[in-house]
């Protein structure tokens, strides 16, 4: 779920709990209330997966406060159940992945961990006495279910009350593990924890000595309660104070803190503990505030008034990578110097850049100051021809553009200009320049397809990147008059891909019209999952032979690029631009003598006579031929079967038939297939032929119409259900 859940108190009278939902670009959902005209207050909240909130806080009767716990339907707010308890306050809660949750809560003399069902039964409890933790609470699940919980304690080490901050960890049972004291050397007062993805807790607050002396600290804790580093700022001009921390997949730490001037500032911290970056931005200081980072970051805060236990509900990115504006092709002379390529970028929060030249990593991870990229050293000692620079640039959400300018290295610039005016004039032909460009593209995309085979990439005929474990797919196949050819990318891995570009590098364009641009672009695609962009394309004639091969390219988790290129898909299709045309047997057979033929038997081994019959009937009809004639005689115990077809040309309107004889042994398997194709155009007979035996004698993909390899064909023959290497169909026989 995205939904945004965040919940208060009213303010109004005594108060009530409120529980508001909003969607997740923000619109309100709806608002529900509890309380019973006294004043209830929520403390913590939490979400299970089963599709509950999960609400604790306090009620007060004549001073007195006792604890409850809210549940209501995510969904649409009904309140499902709620449990009220004696004397005390609930100060925390989390939740598990198997909708169990543990809430912490300070009783007269002291303090309680207590683990529930989604039902709100106790499963168990772990009771401190005399020291307990009275205030700035945080509690935690690990990976495993251990809870930990930190706060402070009613009487400190050094005799200061409210000062000294512990951190302790319970098994998943609720048996005591360990206890530490954390912070600095001074008062201390730590209230955010997290656990991060690396099983580390981190824990936020501040230290002081004095209120003119006043720090933020955030530590990093491992398993064991053992220190792994801890950073302390110092913000001079102003007092800060902690809000709220949250620990992203990667390990990174985001720290909100305020000042007294309303000052937000966010500490990013690596893993390591090195500070990277921080942000500030002047807000009005409000209790449930929502803000803006940049263009790239929204943030989802929920305070207490007064209590100082400020955490971080939610937190969502914004996933628009950075625009790229770039010249498509720059022209240098051999030999020269002080040459600068440069990109803009529309982006006001970049971070890194890394380049490739002709595919190999050239800079890697270079700071970007400004809102461009300039290079020069990498254009020198450059060969003549042309080369691809590829730059990757992210910004410090993590999104990652790329752009590709084509480099050409020319002897001389004056007579390189000199051909540019000449083809600007049309002096010099088109067809030679394009014949240049596409015989250099051809070479270069011919040096990628030898690479990719001599490292064993291929699966089949689907192409698998090493290492990134992402799948390249093709296939085609004609719907209505278009031929619809599709590239699946499945990313099998467990990181996100981003900026997958899919490029035609060839289809047959003296048969095909493209509808559409040449190049797709996904912006990513989530692990396990898959996208398929699709080409349109128009027949032009009733023949169309030829390849069509696309490449692909994309970005890993890391920023690497990644490109390879799809296998080849071969269509020689005339069946598939027909159409079925009625006539009788006799005007069948008049054709028969009058029109050009070419005849071409066949024998197969897997199938009976009866059954090379139906398999027949099957690729005609899938041909696009109307049956015109089907009769069967034996003769000295051979059956022989005669099917007849007739089709016209959607776009010439020139008449293709067919007679296919079967002649075999009943029942068993082996059968001989005669087969004659007569037409009015002879450039459609041969390729009509080579369709209709391919689909007789030879195990075909009923999707793409691939021809199947032979491991492939023996799982068929034991009747068990495959999946097409070429365009993922699942087949059975």
């Amino acid at each position: 779920s995205q939904n945004i859940y965040i919940s208060g108190w009213t303010g109004t009278g005594d108060g009530d709990v409120y529980l508001k939902k909003y969607s997740e670009s923000g619109i309100f959902q709806w608002q529900v209330t509890w309380g019973n005209g006294s004043s209830e207050q929520p403390r913590d909240m939490t979400w299970l997966p089963s599709g509950k909130i999960i609400i604790v806080g306090t009620r007060e009767i004549d001073s007195t406060l006792i604890k409850f716990i809210l549940c209501f339907d995510a969904d649409d707010g009904t309140e499902l159940w709620s449990n009220i308890y004696e004397e005390g306050v609930f100060h925390a809660i989390d939740a598990t992945e198997d909708n169990q949750f543990v809430v912490y809560a300070e009783n007269p003399g002291e303090g309680v961990v207590t683990k529930f069902t989604e039902q709100g039964t106790d499963i168990w409890s772990y009771t401190m006495t005399s020291t307990h933790f009275i205030t700035d609470v945080d509690i935690c699940f690990d990976s495993e279910e251990n809870v930990y919980f930190m706060g402070r304690k009613v009487s400190g080490s050094d005799g200061d009350v409210y000062t000294d901050t512990y951190l302790s960890r319970l098994q998943n049972d609720g048996g005591f593990l360990w206890e530490e004291q954390v912070g600095a050397d001074h008062n201390n007062f730590l209230n955010s924890m997290e656990i991060g993805p690396d099983g580390y807790i981190y824990l936020l607050g501040y230290t002081r000595l004095d209120t003119e002396d006043q720090e933020i600290l955030i530590e990093k804790y491992d398993s064991s309660g053992d220190r792994d580093w801890i950073i302390r700022q110092r913000d001079t001009s102003d007092t800060p104070w902690p809000k709220g921390l949250e620990i992203d997949t990667d390990g990174r730490v985001y720290a909100i803190t305020s000042s007294s001037s309303g000052e937000y500032v966010e500490y990013w911290t690596s893993p390591s503990g090195s500070l990277e970056r921080t942000i500030a931005i002047n807000q009005s200081s409000i209790d449930v505030q929502t803000f803006g980072m940049d263009n790239y970051d929204n943030l989802i805060l929920s305070f207490y008034s007064d209590t100082g236990n400020h955490k971080l509900m939610k937190r969502y990115k914004d996933q628009t990578p950075p625009q790229i504006t770039h010249p498509l092709t720059f022209r240098i002379e051999a030999g020269s110097e002080n040459n600068t390529l440069r990109w803009d970028i529309t982006e006001n929060d970049l971070r890194r850049y890394s380049l490739y030249i002709d595919e190999q990593l050239f800079l890697d991870d270079q700071e970007i100051d400004g809102d461009f990229v300039e290079i020069e050293d990498a254009l020198e000692g450059l060969e003549l021809g042309f080369h691809n620079f590829t730059i990757l640039v992210e910004d410090w959400q993590g999104n990652v553009a790329s752009s590709t300018v084509i480099v050409q290295v020319v002897e001389d610039l004056f007579i390189a200009g000199v051909m540019d005016v000449l083809i600007a004039t049309g002096i010099v032909s088109a067809i030679l320049i394009i014949a240049l460009v596409g015989g250099y593209t051809g070479k270069k995309w011919y040096d990628q397809r030898e690479l990719e085979t001599s490292d064993d990439l291929h699966v089949s005929q689907g192409v698998e990147v090493p290492e990134t474990q992402v799948k390249v797919l093709r296939g085609a196949e004609f719907v209505g008059n278009r031929l619809r050819y599709k590239v699946k990318v499945a990313n099998e891995s467990s990181s996100v891909i981003t900026d997958v570009t899919i490029t035609l590098v060839s289809y047959p364009k003296d048969s095909l019209k493209l509808y559409g641009e040449i190049t797709k672009v996904v912006p990513k695609i989530d692990p396990e999952g898959f996208r398929s962009p699709s080409y349109e394309f128009a027949p032009t004639q009733d023949c169309v032979k030829g390849l069509i091969s696309a490449t692909v390219s994309f970005v890993d988790h890391k920023g690497t690029l990644h490109s390879t290129s799809t296998e080849p898909y071969e269509i020689r299709a005339v069946c598939d631009l027909l159409t079925p045309e009625s006539i009788t047997p006799e005007e069948f057979g008049i054709q028969l003598t009058e029109l050009d033929r070419t005849d071409l038997t066949v024998k197969v081994d897997d199938w009976t006579p009866k059954e090379m019959h139906t398999k027949t009937l099957q690729a005609l009809k899938e041909s696009n031929f109307f049956q015109v004639g089907d009769h069967q005689t034996e003769k000295a115990g051979k059956v022989e079967r005669e099917i007849t077809g007739w089709a016209k040309g959607k776009y010439t309107g020139k008449n293709l038939g067919i007679q296919v004889t079967i002649i075999g042994t009943p029942g068993e398997k082996g059968a001989v297939c005669k087969l004659e194709m007569i037409g009015e155009d002879e450039s459609m007979i041969l390729p009509a032929l080579d369709e209709i035996s391919k689909r007789l004698s030879t195990w075909l993909c009923p999707q793409c119409n691939a021809t199947l390899p032979m491991e492939i064909v023996q799982k068929l023959k034991l009747a068990e259900c495959c999946e097409c290497p070429f365009c993922g169909a699942v087949i059975d026989r």
